[in-house]
């Protein structure tokens, strides 16, 4: 847990720093299990809540439930949740031996796991693949290796922060996978409504787009009404 700690502390003091916040979520076991939401007084970190990223079917079934690209549409959908600058994302491992019918046999099992991070600003994601070796069968294997990814993740996200040149070489863009991310209306309405996390001169513009459109609407219903009189 120090080490976990270390990396909770460090990411908080680049958050701190750039004066930003983050939000990190875990699908691995304990579900939802987070790190520094809340915790401290003055913590950078935001809960997103117990579920906000469920991916898609359409997401899985192009992607695969864990893969790279399904960390980081969840990185994209924890930070528009939690209204954060940066979301933090942790998979499930794909080949963990679930207990579909209880019978191991049946299951299947495997001598590894897969386990992807991904951190995002909303405009790129960096994303990390984890080989975690041995049977993570148990809560408390699945535990550690909960802790380990968190602390991977945390560790990912005080790089790209503090503009680490390893960090930053495991951007990818993540336009493309917003549509998996978060819903069509939440998207039209972010595009069109001053939202939280915009900058200045975004909200300004929403704003002077939005006054013009009232004023056109205006405008034209002034003149249905003079036309009709």
């Amino acid at each position: 847990m120090a080490d976990l700690q270390a990396a909770a502390e460090a990411a908080e003091a680049a958050l701190a720093g750039k004066k930003e916040t983050a939000a990190l979520f875990a699908a691995v076991t304990p579900p939802g299990w987070a790190v520094g939401t809340g915790e401290r007084k003055g913590s950078r970190f935001l809960d997103p809540g117990r579920e906000p990223f469920a991916p898609s079917g359409r997401l899985v079934k192009k992607y695969g439930r864990c893969s790279g690209e399904a960390a980081a549409a969840g990185a994209l959908a924890v930070r528009e949740r939690a209204g954060s600058g940066w979301g933090v994302y942790i998979t499930a491992p794909a080949l963990i031996p679930l207990p579909l019918s209880g019978d191991p046999e049946e299951d299947g099992s495997t001598d590894f796991s897969l386990i992807y991070i991904a951190v995002s600003d909303g405009r790129k994601a960096a994303v990390q693949q984890l080989e975690l070796p041995g049977d993570l069968s148990g809560p408390a294997a699945r535990a550690a290796a909960a802790e380990e990814a968190a602390g991977q993740a945390l560790t990912l996200l005080a790089g790209l922060l503090k503009e680490d040149p390893d960090a930053l070489a495991l951007r990818r863009p993540a336009a493309a996978l917003r549509k998996y991310a978060v819903p069509f209306w939440r998207r039209a309405l972010r595009l069109l409504l001053p939202w939280k996390g915009d900058g200045t001169g975004l909200i300004l513009l929403k704003a002077g787009l939005l006054a013009a459109m009232l004023l056109d609407l205006l405008s034209a219903g002034l003149y249905i009404s003079g036309a009709g009189s």
